[in-house]
């Protein structure tokens, strides 16, 4: 999602990363150390509490913010600049099918590698709580972005609602 956002204008650099998640979620941190590694830019690893796994990730640039925010682990909105926002299913994977995923790619993987050796580094001095990396404007806030996702399946029914309406006849 963060990828397909970037290859989208404008095509500006990324100057700043804040990967928000739980403080034992090993996936925000590959994350971060992954774009820290592949961006060549600051990356801020804002921590929650224990459980709570990836909750957003705000990607900056001149034009403004990038945010993918996952408040509660199964719907999350992404917003970039010029485009309306968007509501998307993306709930947390299992361990299982994480498990199974790792196991169907045999052999070396090398971004991975690239983010253990060369991100994580990086990351050293990089910690926060959420809280303030919220009020530091650095990271999104998780409450607007529930806010937002009901405001978009608000507008989606009502969308349908008068398409279904246009389709009867007088």
């Amino acid at each position: 999602m963060l990828a397909a956002a970037l290859d989208q204008a404008p095509f500006e650099p990324v100057t700043r990363v804040c990967v928000t998640g739980g403080h034992d979620s090993a996936s925000a941190d590959l994350l971060a150390a992954w774009l820290a590694s592949a961006l060549k830019c600051d990356v801020v690893r804002a921590r929650t509490s224990a459980g709570t796994g990836l909750v957003s990730v705000r990607l900056e640039r001149r034009s403004g913010p990038i945010d993918l925010v996952r408040p509660d682990g199964l719907t999350a909105t992404l917003e970039q600049p010029g485009r309306p926002p968007r509501k998307i299913v993306l709930p947390r994977r299992q361990e299982g099918e994480c498990l199974a995923d790792e196991l169907s790619h045999l052999g070396e993987d090398d971004a991975y590698g690239r983010a253990l050796r060369d991100g994580i580094p990086l990351l050293a001095n990089a910690a926060m709580p959420a809280a303030e990396a919220i009020a530091a404007g650095i990271a999104p806030a998780t409450e607007e972005s529930r806010a937002l996702a009901a405001r978009i399946a608000r507008e989606a029914s009502a969308h349908r609602t008068s398409l279904s309406e246009g389709d009867q006849a007088p």
